[in-house]
């Protein structure tokens, strides 16, 4: 899960993904408690692809890890700023 983390950070530097609005002031991008991953995002369909394509360069690099679309949820969260 380190690489996948890393991979994330270094989207989220490169500007692949936007940071929510509500977690860029501490530039948080992700959180991870075992094999779950919350990830943060802004919400566009520029950062949606920005995370498919970290997950498909973590599925090259880490074969024997892969998503489980039957547990995976995407959860959209509406704010007022």
């Amino acid at each position: 899960m380190e690489v996948f983390s890393r991979l994330l950070h270094s989207r989220f530097e490169q500007g692949y993904i936007s940071f929510h609005p509500k977690t860029s002031g501490i530039s948080l991008s992700h959180l991870m408690f075992a094999d779950d991953v919350m990830i943060f995002f802004d919400g566009t369909e520029a950062s949606l692809h920005g995370i498919n394509e970290a997950l498909d360069d973590f599925a090259c690099l880490v074969p024997s890890l892969r998503l489980n679309l039957e547990k995976t949820n995407l959860f959209h969260v509406a704010f007022l700023l």
